[in-house]
């Protein structure tokens, strides 16, 4: 699950950092049966999910990984800026 975490933070950050350009916060949540990853950044536009039929680019495909990695996923508005978030869960099903 380190591994899988580890990614979902990068990916977060790394479209917070390329798209807002602006300071980024990240905050880790841990619930009883899940993680909570939070990556808040300045821009106030939410992430689209886009579906990428360009496999060469060399970006583009860091929100479809959070989308596959993680049990739900999304942003919301705040003061200064957006939310983007994804939930682990603790335990993964070892047949997935």
């Amino acid at each position: 699950m380190l591994d899988v975490a580890l990614l979902v933070v990068s990916e977060l950050v790394t479209n917070a950092v390329v798209n807002a350009r602006s300071q980024v916060t990240v905050r880790l949540r841990l619930r009883p049966d899940r993680l909570l990853i939070e990556v808040e950044d300045e821009d106030s536009r939410l992430p689209v999910l886009q579906q990428h039929n360009d496999w060469d680019a060399l970006g583009g495909r860091g929100l479809m990984l959070v989308d596959a990695l993680s049990d739900r996923w999304g942003s919301q508005p705040c003061p200064f800026g957006k939310v983007v978030w994804a939930e682990l869960p603790l335990v993964r099903d070892p047949s997935v």
